[in-house]
C-alpha cells in the first residue's frame, strides 16, 4: 500500500494518531560504489585508507547488510535500495551512534546539503590519507535493523 497523503486515512485507523519524528539511534556508513551491491561497496575497500583518527573511531563497528529481495530492480528504477540484516550476499558498513556519525560527517565534505540529514540518506566525500576522494553515504538505521538508500 502506498500512502500518499496521511489525511486520506481516517484518524481512528492509526495506532497513534499523533505523528512523531523518528530519530535513529544508529547510522550506516558505507562507501558508494555503482558496481557494488545495490550502489554501495564494502567498507574494507576504504577502511585502511582513512585517517588514523577515523580508523580508530570506526574500528569494530562493521555490520553486514544484504540487499533485500526486489531492491536491485527498485534501485535501478530510481526508487532507492533497501538493505536488511537477513541472510544472503551483502556488504559490510560501519554502524555508528549519532555522535560517531556526526564526528565522521564533520571531517567530510557534504555533497548535497550542509547538515547530515537525520531521517534520510546523506552523501559526503571523505579524504583518504593519500589525498584521494572517498564517496560515502550515511543512512539512518530503521527499527528493523535495515536502512534505505535513496536513489540520488
Amino acid at each position: 500500500m502506498l500512502l500518499v497523503d496521511r489525511d486520506d486515512v481516517p484518524m481512528d485507523v492509526w495506532s497513534d494518531p499523533t505523528p512523531e519524528e523518528y530519530l535513529p539511534s544508529q547510522y550506516a556508513l558505507c562507501p558508494t560504489d555503482p558496481g557494488g551491491v545495490g550502489a554501495i561497496g564494502d567498507v574494507g575497500a576504504i577502511r585502511d585508507r582513512l585517517s588514523l583518527d577515523l580508523q580508530t573511531l570506526l574500528r569494530g563497528t562493521e555490520r553486514t547488510f544484504t540487499l533485500s529481495a526486489g531492491a536491485a530492480e527498485a534501485g535501478a528504477a530510481g526508487a532507492g535500495w533497501v538493505y536488511a540484516t537477513g541472510p544472503g550476499p551483502g556488504v559490510d558498513c560501519f554502524v555508528l551512534s549519532p555522535e560517531q556519525a556526526r564526528a565522521v560527517w564533520a571531517q567530510g565534505h557534504p555533497r548535497d546539503q550542509a547538515m547530515m540529514l537525520l531521517d534520510d540518506t546523506s552523501y559526503a566525500t571523505l579524504t583518504a590519507s593519500d589525498g584521494a576522494d572517498l564517496e560515502v553515504v550515511f543512512g539512518p538505521v530503521l527499527p528493523d535493523g535495515g536502512w534505505v538508500q535513496s536513489a540520488g
